[in-house]
C-alpha cells in the first residue's frame, strides 16, 4: 500500500506489520529473552503520557536490541539481589 495523496512520492505503509521485536523464540537460549520482551510489551502497553513518550515506547519494542538489553539488565539485577541474599 503507497501513501501519494499529501506528500506526491510513493511512501510504503505497512499496516499488516504489528509491533513486535521479531524475535523467534526457535532455540532454547532464545527463552532467555523472554523478560525483556515482556518488560518491552509493559513498557509499550503503558507508555509515558504525551507524544514523545508513546513513540519512544514504539520504537523501543520494535528492536530486538533493546530486548537482549532489558533481559540483561534483568538478569543483571537478580544476579545482584541473589548475592545479597547470600551475603547475609
Amino acid at each position: 500500500m503507497y501513501f501519494r495523496d499529501c506528500i506526491g512520492m510513493g511512501v510504503a505503509l505497512r499496516w499488516d506489520r504489528e509491533n513486535l521485536p521479531e524475535i523467534r523464540i526457535d532455540r532454547w537460549w532464545k527463552w532467555l529473552l523472554l523478560p525483556g520482551a515482556v518488560i518491552l510489551w509493559f513498557g509499550y502497553m503503558f507508555p509515558n503520557p504525551g507524544v514523545r513518550g508513546a513513540v519512544l515506547s514504539a520504537r523501543h519494542a520494535r528492536s530486538p536490541i533493546m530486548t537482549v538489553y532489558y533481559s540483561l539488565v534483568f538478569y543483571g539485577g537478580l544476579l545482584f539481589v541473589l548475592f545479597l541474599m547470600v551475603g547475609r
